[in-house]
């Protein structure tokens, strides 16, 4: 690591979506039982050992990737829901207890659960905008967007990067080179360890189905394993996330040293190329120059 750890650099905040209520369904065991806090901490250490520091935090049970009118295993933190009268009252016992154990391996931001899916809101937001878009032919990202982020999931298969296990390497970790040229605040990847089929009908064994019940591309749903008596097994892939966001540190740590006109000239070679979201040198070469 050549003394990294003392280098003085902007953290990207990094995500990837936690299913803690997965990991009692594969592993059997009650939620909020010590066991599951037992294992709950192991993937929680290792998905910060590996890089994220943005913990998705189940306040209410995650509608996300739920049939309409199905429902997940209940993980809901805030417990103990009543009303008096006109006041509402809150246990707060589990949701503290997850915050400190976070806090105590490191976490500096909480991400909170959501109020709806990603499908299914009767009333979601209504955007009109991207027709204006091109009829002006202004590009997004040059339209002086501010603390930007950049979310991969099962859409984003063609052209640019992703973690998918039928991706090649280097076309993972070019990401970090994306994220810093763009000056990304933040990346989120929706599925850390999701086993489970698409809208969670049932679980799956990640070691036989990888898809979700051919639900998405291999790989998408999870980037860890569970392994024997709650311990986490690594994919290849984590670690190449990981370099990626060492990646942004380091050219963010060079442009201190320098400045951003001189990193660019390295990351574009002279403007040989550009590099873009979709597109980006091919093969490992670049990188290892770089």
């Amino acid at each position: 690591m050549c003394g990294l750890s003392l280098l003085k650099y902007r953290k990207m905040v990094y995500t990837e979506w936690f299913h803690s209520d997965y990991l009692a369904d594969y592993y059997h065991v009650d939620v909020f039982s010590e066991e599951y806090w037992r294992i709950v901490e192991n993937f929680l250490r290792k998905a910060k050992e590996r890089g994220v520091n943005m913990i998705l935090t189940p306040i209410l049970t995650l509608p996300l990737d739920t049939l309409i009118g199905g429902e997940r295993t209940t993980t809901q933190l805030v417990g103990g829901v009543t009303k008096k009268n006109e006041e509402y009252f809150f246990d707060y016992t589990k949701f503290h207890r997850w915050i400190t154990l976070c806090k105590e391996i490191g976490f500096d931001y909480f991400e909170m659960s959501h109020l709806f899916s990603q499908w299914g809101a009767k009333f979601p937001p209504k955007i009109v905008a991207e027709q204006r878009l091109k009829e002006s032919g202004k590009r997004f990202l040059d339209a002086g967007m501010e603390d930007g982020w950049t979310y991969y999931c099962v859409g984003q298969g063609y052209k640019v990067s992703n973690r998918f296990i039928a991706m090649p390497g280097w076309r993972t970790r070019i990401l970090g080179v994306q994220l810093y040229k763009y000056r990304m605040e933040g990346f989120l990847h929706w599925g850390f360890n999701f086993y489970n089929t698409q809208y969670s009908l049932h679980p799956v064994d990640p070691y036989r189905e990888n898809d979700a019940d051919d639900a998405f591309p291999a790989g998408d749903a999870f980037i860890v394993y569970p392994g024997e008596n709650g311990e986490v097994v690594e994919s290849m892939r984590l670690p190449l996330i990981e370099d990626a966001m060492l990646d942004v540190r380091l050219l963010e740590y060079l442009e201190e040293l320098t400045d951003r006109e001189t990193v660019m000239k390295l990351v574009e070679q002279n403007e040989s190329f550009e590099i873009r979201f979709d597109e980006y040198p091919r093969g490992a070469e670049y990188l290892l120059n770089l």
